[in-house]
Order: C-alpha cells, then sequence, then structure tokens
C-alpha cells in the first residue's frame, strides 16, 4: 500500500513538473510574440548594443529602420529573418558603402523632403578619398568613418562628429594617424597645426564664423587644392583680400600659380601676417636691402607706429574717465579709429606704402583729438586750480584773524 501511495506521489510530482514547464514554455512565447508586436523588430533582440545607437540618430527620428538600409523580415524570431528570400542584404563591404547609402541619398524624391543635397556620391567619387576607393584602396574614409554607422546624427547637431565644432577632431582621426599618412607621402601633423592656427581660434568661443577642415577641402568632394585655386578657396572668406591682390606687385605671379596665400600664411598653422611678421614673410622670397625690403619696412613702419599710438589713446581715455571727464563720444571714435587700422592691415596686400597711409589718417585724427581732449582737461584742472589760490588765501586769512580774534578775547578776561 505505501508503494502505491509513494508512486502515486511521484508520478504527481512530475505531472506538477511538466506543467510548470509548459506554463513557462507559454510564458516564453507570450511574452516573446509580446516583444516582437510592440517593438515590431526582432533585430534589436540580438543586435541591442546597435539598436540602442540607431534610437539616438536621426534616422530613427525619420522612421528610417534597420529593414531600410539591411533588408529582412523584422517579424520573424527565426534566423530565416536573415534569409535573401526576404530581402537580407546585409552589411556592405568598405567598397560598397558609398553606393549602399546613396541608394538614398542620391534619390531626389527621398532628399528634398528634408532640403539635403543629392550629389554627395558624385561629389565622393571625384574627391581624392572617392577616386582611391574605386581603384581598390579600402584604407581610405567612407561615409560611415565621418558619420558612423547607426548613431549617425545630423551636421546642425552638435554631437554629430561632422559638426562645425568636430569635423576636424574627425578628419584627424586618419590624418594624424603618421603611419597611414606616410602611405600616402602627407603629413601626420595637420590637426596640430590647425588647433594653433588663426582659424581654429573662433572654435573654442561663442562664434562659427572659422574656417574647418571642410571649408577648404570640401566635404564629400574633399581634395588638396591646387596653387591657382588657393587663391580660390581662401577667397570665399576672404574676398576683399583677392582685390588687394590685383592691384599689388604679386598678381601676376598669383595668377600663374607661381605664389599664393600659403606662401606668407602658411598651411594648416595659419598665422596673421601682422607687420610684425611683414618682413620676416617678405624675406622669406626676397633678399634683404633690396626695393621689396624696403616697401615693407615702410609699410610696418606706418602701421606700427599708428597702433602705437592708438593703445596709448585707449590707455589716455581710460584715465579721463576714471577722472570722471565726459569721454564717451572720444570711446566711440576710437573704435572707428579702429576700423581704420584693420582696413590698412588689410592693404598690406597691395604692397602700398601710400594706400596704407591713406587708410590710418582717420585713425591718426582720432589720436590726436584724444590728446587735444587730454590737454583741454588739463587746462582746465590748472586754471581751476589757479583760480582756487586767492579762495585758500582767504580761507587762511580768514582762520588767522578768527583765530587772532579768541585769543585777543581769552586774554582779556
Amino acid at each position: 500500500m505505501n508503494k502505491i501511495m509513494n508512486d502515486n506521489r511521484h508520478a504527481k510530482k512530475l505531472c506538477n513538473g511538466y506543467f510548470i514547464y509548459i506554463l513557462l514554455f507559454v510564458y516564453f512565447v507570450l511574452i516573446s510574440g509580446h516583444v516582437y508586436a510592440v517593438d515590431e523588430s526582432s533585430c534589436k533582440v540580438c543586435h541591442s548594443e546597435n539598436a540602442v545607437e540607431h534610437e539616438q540618430s536621426v534616422h530613427a527620428e525619420l522612421d528610417v529602420t534597420c529593414v531600410t538600409c539591411h533588408g529582412g523580415d523584422p517579424s520573424d524570431p527565426d534566423s530565416t529573418a536573415m534569409s535573401p528570400e526576404k530581402g537580407f542584404k546585409g552589411n556592405p563591404s568598405r567598397l560598397e558603402i558609398p553606393d549602399f547609402c546613396s541608394r538614398c541619398h542620391a534619390d531626389r524624391t527621398i532628399m528634398a523632403q528634408y532640403g539635403l543635397n543629392v550629389h554627395q556620391l558624385e561629389d565622393y567619387k571625384l574627391s581624392d578619398h572617392g577616386k582611391a576607393l574605386y581603384n581598390g584602396d579600402t584604407n581610405v574614409a567612407v561615409c560611415t568613418d565621418c558619420h558612423g554607422q547607426h548613431r549617425i546624427l545630423a551636421v546642425s547637431d552638435p554631437r554629430s562628429s561632422v559638426s562645425h565644432d568636430n569635423i576636424a577632431r574627425t578628419c584627424s582621426k586618419c590624418h594624424s594617424n603618421k603611419e597611414l599618412m606616410d602611405q600616402y607621402g602627407l603629413p601626420s601633423d595637420a590637426y596640430r597645426d590647425y588647433i594653433n592656427s588663426v582659424h581654429a581660434k573662433p572654435l573654442h568661443g561663442a562664434t562659427q564664423a572659422t574656417a574647418t577642415c571642410a571649408a577648404c577641402h570640401s566635404s564629400h568632394g574633399a581634395s588638396k587644392p591646387e596653387a591657382l585655386a588657393v587663391q580660390n578657396v581662401c577667397s570665399q572668406c576672404h574676398s576683399h583680400v583677392r582685390e588687394y591682390i590685383k592691384n599689388s606687385p604679386h598678381h601676376e605671379l598669383a595668377e600663374k600659380g607661381v605664389m599664393s596665400c600659403e606662401s606668407c600664411h602658411g598651411y594648416h598653422a595659419i598665422k596673421s601676417v601682422t607687420e610684425q611678421k611683414l618682413l620676416s614673410a617678405c624675406v622669406s622670397c626676397h633678399e634683404r636691402n633690396t626695393t621689396a625690403t624696403e616697401v615693407a619696412d615702410n609699410i610696418y613702419s606706418q602701421i606700427s607706429t599708428t597702433r602705437k599710438d592708438y593703445t596709448e589713446a585707449l590707455k589716455i581715455v581710460d584715465q579721463l574717465e576714471f577722472e570722471r571727464h565726459f569721454v564717451q563720444d572720444l570711446r566711440g571714435r576710437l573704435e572707428e579709429a579702429k576700423m581704420g587700422l584693420l582696413e590698412a592691415a588689410r592693404d598690406i596686400h597691395t604692397l602700398d606704402p601710400r594706400r596704407v597711409e591713406e587708410r590710418l589718417v582717420i585713425t591718426n585724427a582720432v589720436v590726436d583729438e584724444v590728446h587735444r581732449r587730454e590737454e583741454q582737461y588739463r587746462e582746465s584742472r590748472r586754471t581751476w586750480n589757479i583760480a582756487l589760490i586767492p579762495m585758500w588765501m582767504f580761507i587762511l586769512v580768514l582762520s588767522f584773524l578768527l583765530y587772532w580774534k579768541k585769543c585777543k578775547d581769552e586774554s582779556e578776561d
């Protein structure tokens, strides 16, 4: 009897165990079905990390899904979701990536919705990167190297790898790799030079009005500008300088490509050629004590003298303001005078001392006005101090008489 009862209890335990397994199986089937119903993508189950990155991208905002790029059936929880029969395309090779992305980005109907250029692929194929890639060199940059793979952000997003403030750092991932750059005979210090240049400085402030890699080399059509093209590239921002050079002795040489902007300013480590550096820039091509260096000395002397006088005038106005004189009009005039200095610095490109002198006329006039006003205030103070002498003498005499009278009254008492 006991044996039968034990067998019944054992059978009951087995039934309960199987029942629990069946319930768990049904539960997971229902849960997994719920996941697919909610996410509508079996891709996220296996590729969760990529899914998280994609959800942060501009593609996710625009309903560009895994299937849009890779194909397949996201409602299928099995491996058959990635079968060719269901349109699965898989991951493109580096050689295939530009054409892979252009399926949408070269489609005028799609890109017109967002105001995006549809010629990126055409530009890329003409770039140094594209030419090398389509010749079989897969070491060069492709779309994903710059934009990322799944977490692709809009260019206007400050977090984007291709935003204005980040593009130079993105380019440096390859262009600071000495081993890689040596293969192409390119410098690996371009980024280091750039961040110390006059172009990079505004990046650390509030303004974006400065040149990045893409501004000079283009973005998708990235290439190194030839000598004749450099002045055209620079004149996109410095249009006035091109006009100045047309009136200079350098014009003919610039037209022939013998010299260009970088001859004086350098490449990536671009510095402002101020009047202090003018002579050193000139002697890189011209010998000292020649007509060319005499012109440089003349221009340097004019601008440096005026700049020194202007700085002194600023200090005078600050002192007069500290002494509570009304000098707001002079401060405004000095701002106008500053423009004269800036224009004179630009006119260095003409290499015409007379033109530089004309630019400095207003600045020198304002400086003279500051000195005249200072002299007027000083003269007024001297006059006032002289006028106070009789008053102080009267007060002293009156004080003496009052004191004398007090002493006399006390002695009589």
